[in-house]
This record gives structure tokens, sequence and C-alpha cells, in this order.
């Protein structure tokens, strides 16, 4: 036999391999001072995160059915407080890598939203000036505008409406939308990433 017929099956092994564990791509659109926001955080991503934290390459959206004003202001759900919990936590969020370092500062902050900001902020490593700085500078609000178009274009509208998210917190998978991995996510995170790749 020669010897490139053994290098086929590898390549398409390793292809295979390379395909099956690329890690899955997670967005959390979110709201701070959100219940349902609160409880799938620190109830089930936050519980299961260490199972599928190699599995997943996952972002937070601290924004959900907020929207921007002609003033520049932002109106949110559950009222000013929460867009200044977004705000915040968009800043924050800027600042951190991805993976372990944001998902223990988001548990955190959604514990008590509004009374362990500081505390949380300074665990994850940073400085409160400094998020308190972004909140009353431009990039604040740069980030909020980005969050929201993120929002509008990667959740699905609510029946009668103009855009999304039609709930909060919103799970997308693998980059695009669908009510079974929304379902499935928002009580078995591990469950819905091992849709996607191997467990």
């Amino acid at each position: 036999m020669e010897p490139h017929t053994f290098l086929l099956p590898a390549l398409a092994l390793f292809s295979l391999v390379a395909t099956t564990f690329a890690k899955v791509p997670v967005t959390v659109y979110y709201e701070s001072l959100c219940p349902d926001s609160r409880y799938f955080v620190r109830s089930i991503l936050g519980q299961q995160y260490s199972k599928i934290a190699d599995k997943i390459d996952l972002t937070f959206v601290p924004f959900g059915k907020a929207r921007s004003l002609p003033n520049g202001n932002f109106q949110c759900q559950h009222g000013p407080r929460e867009c200044r919990g977004n705000m915040l936590q968009a800043c924050a969020l800027s600042q951190l890598s991805k993976g372990k370092t944001q998902m223990d500062y988001v548990y955190c902050a959604m514990d008590r939203p509004g009374y362990n900001d500081k505390q949380c902020i300074e665990e994850a490593g940073l400085n409160y000036s400094e998020i308190e700085n972004c909140m009353q500078n431009s990039l604040g609000r740069e980030l909020l505008m980005n969050h929201e178009m993120d929002t509008i274009s990667n959740t699905p509208a609510p029946a009668g409406k103009d855009r999304g998210p039609s709930f909060v917190p919103t799970i997308v998978l693998n980059k695009v939308y669908n009510d079974d991995d929304q379902n499935t996510a928002f009580s078995d995170m591990e469950l819905a990433v091992c849709k996607y790749t191997v467990c």
C-alpha cells in the first residue's frame, strides 16, 4: 500500500476532531436588575460554568429591553437603576478578559446589583474610579449603543413589536437564535452546549 493512502484517513480524522472541539459561541443578552437574568446567571450558568468553560466562547451583553433615547439617555425595563447597572457592567466587561474573569465578575454583580458594585469591580481587579469615569464620559454610552445594536440584530422580536428581545435573558448558541436552545439553556446550560460539541 502506498504511504499517501494512510495520510487521507488521518487528515479526515484531524479535520473532524478540529471541527468537533471548536468552542461554541454563547452570547447572553441580559439586564442588570432582571429577576430572570439574575436567576440564570446565579443558578444555571454560574453553577455549570466549570463544566463547560473549555467548550464555550462566552459573551455577556448587558442591555435587554432597554432603548436609547434621542436626548442621549437610555430607558430601561426596570428603571434608571437598571440603566446605570447595565452601563456599569458594560464598562467593567470592556476591561476584563473573556472567560472565567468575566463570568466571575457577572456572577458577583448579579448577586446584589446596585449594592455590591464596588466590591465586585475591585474583586475583578479593576479600579472603581476608572469604571465611574467610563460611565460619565462618552465611552459608557458608546458601549451601550453597541450593545443595543447587537441585541436588536441577534434576538427575536416579540409578536407585534419591531425589535427584540422577546425574553430576557436571551441565550444565543452558535451565533443563531432558536427557541429550543433558549428553552434548554435556561434550565440546563450544559445540555444546550453539548448539542454543539462533544461533552
